[in-house]
């Protein structure tokens, strides 16, 4: 896929998994989140740079290492256990979504590199895909908006209840 339905998609999907495992997420915490799971939902692609694309940072080995090394690396520089437990929950479903997505194209993904050059994956579009890039980019901004909805305790129902009183409350 392209970079922004990367982006979009690593942050719905972070926001997500964030908001679910992590009881009592502020929304600064939010924000750290979608920031930390944006880089690293493009981040794979840096191995068109070194390496081989496809291989060299689309792998489980990759993915591990990099969310180890961000973790201990805001834990170094202060951010206590739970915004470095925050940053690497972010960080490595960032980049999770970033191979899962890249799983679906046509040239998959080489998930066991090095250990196995082979790629696996659904192979149902090609990575510049109007249509799928669009729809996962509008996916993950979705997925972003919900989190943020649920953090800042916004409730449709609610919303809903409140409309509805409102207009029984019009009828004489």
């Amino acid at each position: 896929m392209e970079r922004p339905a990367h982006i979009a998609v690593a942050m719905g999907f972070s926001s997500l998994v964030a908001t679910l495992s992590l009881p009592g997420l502020s929304a600064g915490e939010l924000m750290l989140v979608w920031l930390v799971a944006g880089v690293a939902g493009v981040f794979p692609d840096n191995d068109v740079k070194f390496g081989v694309h496809r291989k060299t940072l689309h792998n489980v080995f990759a993915l591990l290492l990099t969310t180890l090394l961000v973790s201990f690396a805001a834990l170094y520089l202060g951010a206590g256990p739970r915004l470095s437990l925050l940053v690497g929950v972010s960080w490595a479903s960032g980049m999770l979504s970033h191979l899962a997505v890249d799983s679906l194209t046509v040239y998959g993904v080489a998930w066991l590199y090095p250990l196995r050059g082979q790629t696996y994956g659904l192979r149902i579009t090609r990575f510049n895909s109007l249509v799928w890039n669009k729809l996962f980019f509008l996916a993950g901004v979705a997925a972003s908006v919900a989190s943020a909805l649920h953090v800042t305790g916004f409730s449709f129902s609610d919303q809903l209840g409140a409309a509805l009183g409102w207009l029984l409350g019009l009828l004489p």
